[in-house]
Order: C-alpha cells, then sequence, then structure tokens
C-alpha cells in the first residue's frame, strides 16, 4: 500500500497490512466492505448516480484484483473518485438548504 511506513507505526495494524497487501479473500473484503458502505450512506441519491458510482467502485475493485497495469487502475480510481465527489456536489441538497427545499418540494405536490 502507498503509506504503509506511515501505517505501520500505529501499533496493531501489522495483521491488517498483512491482510490487505495478500491480495487474497481478507484483502477483497477490506475493499469490499467499505465501498458497500459508501453505497449505503449514499442510498437515498437517485438510482441511476447509484449505478454509476456502484459500477466505478466495481472497476477500481476489479482492476486492483485482476493484475491490470497501474495506470489502468489509478485511472480508475480517478473515475471513481471524480464520480463520487459529483454526486455529493451535484445532487446533495447543502444542510443549510434543507428546510427551503423541503418547502419547495410540499409545495410542488
Amino acid at each position: 500500500m502507498f503509506f504503509r511506513p506511515l501505517v505501520a507505526a500505529i501499533p496493531g495494524t501489522e495483521p491488517i497490512i498483512g491482510q490487505i497487501n495478500s491480495m487474497g479473500t481478507a484483502s477483497i473484503l477490506w475493499y469490499t466492505i467499505p465501498a458497500i458502505l459508501t453505497l449505503v450512506g449514499l442510498r437515498r441519491h437517485h438510482w441511476s448516480a447509484l449505478l454509476v458510482l456502484a459500477a466505478t467502485l466495481a472497476a477500481v475493485g476489479i482492476t486492483m484484483y485482476n493484475g491490470t497495469a497501474l495506470s489502468i487502475h489509478l485511472n480508475t480510481i480517478f473515475a471513481a473518485g471524480t464520480a463520487i465527489a459529483a454526486v455529493l456536489f451535484l445532487l446533495t441538497v447543502p444542510p443549510w438548504q434543507e428546510h427551503r427545499h423541503a418547502k419547495l418540494s410540499h409545495a410542488a405536490h
């Protein structure tokens, strides 16, 4: 992993670093569970946005574990990061506008 010395300085992280670096089942779970939790956290967004996010996160996982060239894997990470940022920036109502958004939504019905 990119910051192994930094993370290894934290007591008790060696077993986790070993699991992640092994690229086996535990490593896949260390990627899959947070990816699913990200989708769960964004579950109230439009289904098409979640589909795009799921596809980009799946592409990151696939390129990480199937031996794809590093440049392709890094490009998929960039695409996933851009997709998450776009969904949050374009589709999320900021907390300070929720009350106003609720009024507008209620008035439309």
